[in-house]
C-alpha cells in the first residue's frame, strides 16, 4: 500500500513538474506517448533564462531555449569558445553576424565520421566524442552550433526546418521580429530594408515576389517547407537511453514528431502526415 502511495505521489509530482510544457507534446501514436511518458518521468523540465522550469514565451509563443549559465552552454564555452572578437562585442546585432559567419567556417568539410547518428550536443559535434574528432559540416548541425553559441551570448533563436534544408531564425529584440541567419551558407534575406524570416520570404516566394534571395547558395525550393520548432537546448539535452534508444521526447531525432509553432500547408510529407491533427498551419492568403 505504501509503495502505491508513494508510485502515485512521485508520479503527480513529474506531471505538476512539466505541466508548463503539455502544450509543446503532441501524441499521435503509441510510440509517442512512450515518449512522452518516459520523458515526464525519467527526467527533469528544462529551465529557462530566468532559472524557471516553464518555456519562454515569445510573441505569444512558447519555446524550450537554452539557459545562458546551464552546464551544457558553459561547457561549450571553455570546450570551444568564440574568439576574443566576437566575445567582446556588445552590439547584439553584430553579435549574431559575426557569430554566424564564425560558425558557418567552424566544422570541416569532411571527418571520416557517418552521417548518422545525429548528434544532439554540440560539443559531441566539435569533437567530445568517442571518436576524438568532429563530424563534418552539415545543415543540422551548424543549426545545432549556432543556436547554442547565441544562447551563451542571451540571444533567443529558434531552429527552422525547410525543405531539405535546417536553419535559424533569431529574435532580434529592437524589432520584436524574427530573422533567418542560415549559419550553414552564411546569409540573410532583406527587402524592404528590415531582415526576412523563413516566414516572410515563404509569403513572397508563393505570391511570386521577387526579392534579393541568394539563389547563387540556395535554390528557392527550400521555402515551400517552413517548419518552426520549439526547441532549442541541444547544449544541456538529457538523453534517457533504454536498449541503445533516446527515449527523450525532445530528442532532435524525434524531431518529426514534435508539436510546431507554425507549419506550411505546402510541407514535405514527413510533416504533412499530423497536419490536419496539429492546428498550427499557416497559408498564402
Amino acid at each position: 500500500m505504501i509503495v502505491v502511495i508513494i508510485t502515485i505521489f512521485f508520479v503527480g509530482f513529474k506531471i505538476y513538474q512539466w505541466r508548463e510544457f503539455q502544450d509543446l507534446i503532441f501524441i499521435p501514436n503509441t510510440k509517442n506517448f512512450i515518449k512522452a511518458t518516459a520523458t515526464v518521468l525519467l527526467s527533469s523540465p528544462p529551465l529557462n533564462s530566468e532559472n524557471q522550469t516553464k518555456p519562454t514565451y515569445i510573441v505569444g509563443e512558447p519555446y524550450i531555449f537554452e539557459n545562458r549559465r546551464s552546464r551544457g552552454t558553459m561547457a561549450l564555452f571553455d570546450f570551444y569558445p568564440p574568439p576574443k572578437r566576437i566575445m567582446t562585442l556588445d552590439d547584439s546585432d553584430l553579435i549574431v553576424i559575426k557569430l554566424r559567419e564564425w560558425v558557418s567556417q567552424l566544422s570541416p568539410e569532411n571527418s571520416g565520421l557517418t552521417h548518422l547518428p545525429e548528434p544532439e550536443s554540440p560539443i559531441e559535434i566539435l569533437g567530445e566524442n568517442k571518436y576524438g574528432k568532429p563530424y563534418r559540416k552539415l545543415c543540422s548541425r551548424d543549426a545545432k552550433l549556432f543556436s547554442s553559441y547565441l544562447a551563451g551570448f542571451g540571444i533567443a533563436s529558434r531552429v527552422v526546418q525547410l525543405r531539405n534544408h535546417v536553419s535559424v531564425e533569431v529574435f532580434n529584440g529592437k524589432t520584436s521580429r524574427w530573422e533567418l541567419h542560415d549559419p550553414y551558407m552564411n546569409f540573410s534575406v532583406r527587402f524592404n530594408n528590415q531582415n526576412l524570416s523563413a516566414l516572410d520570404m515563404h509569403f513572397l516566394y508563393k505570391k511570386n515576389v521577387e526579392f534579393n534571395f541568394p539563389t547563387e547558395k540556395m535554390n528557392k525550393s527550400i521555402l515551400d517547407t517552413v517548419v518552426i520548432v520549439p526547441k532549442t537546448n541541444f547544449a544541456s539535452h538529457e538523453s534517457i537511453n533504454i536498449f541503445g534508444y533516446d527515449l527523450n521526447y525532445f530528442s532532435y531525432d524525434n524531431l518529426a514528431h514534435w508539436k510546431p509553432i507554425k507549419l506550411s500547408d505546402t510541407s514535405d510529407r514527413v510533416w504533412r502526415e499530423f497536419q490536419e491533427k496539429r492546428e498550427v498551419r499557416f497559408s498564402v492568403k
